[in-house]
């Protein structure tokens, strides 16, 4: 069963966006307009934060209106990441973004 922390989206906690800016290489900027939505679930028996992070100005930009846990289960295909915080403050995330593709050809 998952318990919704917090039904609003909010700003990615900051120990996140640093985590994502040394994994991912993202500009501190990017970081600071995503938003995610957290819920509390078992992991491996302990609990842990689940996290999907989206960005509201792609939302936008589909004329969506992203606020809970419940708009975002309607559109996952806004979730840009996904990831969790562990009991002890470990933090992983993973990349959910569409590869781009280059239509430069290789000579």
């Amino acid at each position: 069963m998952v318990i919704y922390q917090k039904s609003q989206a909010h700003k990615v906690p900051k120990a996140v966006q640093e985590y994502m800016r040394r994994k991912f290489n993202l500009p501190a900027e990017y970081l600071g307009v995503l938003r995610c939505l957290e819920n509390i679930q078992a992991d491996n028996g302990h609990p842990a934060t689940s996290l999907s992070i989206f960005s509201p100005v792609k939302a936008r930009e589909n004329r969506l209106t992203i606020k809970t846990a419940a708009d975002l289960g309607r559109y996952p295909e806004m979730v840009l990441f996904k990831g969790h915080i562990d009991s002890h403050g470990g933090i992983e995330v993973t990349d959910r973004r569409r590869p781009v593709w280059c239509n430069k050809s290789v000579t």
